[in-house]
């Protein structure tokens, strides 16, 4: 069998035909490996995530503002229409 050691950790990667489906094995997990890819996960997407957050809590934060400006009578917006923006937003803000 011909295993390869991956470069980036310290895992061996087992070629695909090294895998049998019907035997019932489990496959075994490297806990050093896992831990390292998670701490590259992490630091990688925590920072982005973080930065979605605050955009979306910011934007809802001036929502009010918007409101307390009296920037829909500027813009002609009726109160229907300003409370149907601001369900739509907060729909996609809260899903993200």
């Amino acid at each position: 069998m011909d295993h390869r050691l991956d470069k980036s950790s310290s895992a061996v990667v087992k070629p695909a035909s090294d895998f049998d489906v019907d035997s019932g094995s489990e496959e075994i997990i490297d806990h050093a490996a896992e831990t390292k890819l998670l701490a590259k996960l992490d630091l990688a997407l925590v920072p982005i995530i973080m930065l979605v957050y605050l955009s979306c809590f910011l934007d809802r934060s001036n929502i009010g503002n918007v409101k307390t400006a009296g920037m829909p009578k500027d813009i002609g917006a009726s109160t229907q229409q300003f409370a149907t923006a601001v369900s739509i937003f907060y729909a996609t803000c809260e899903s993200t």
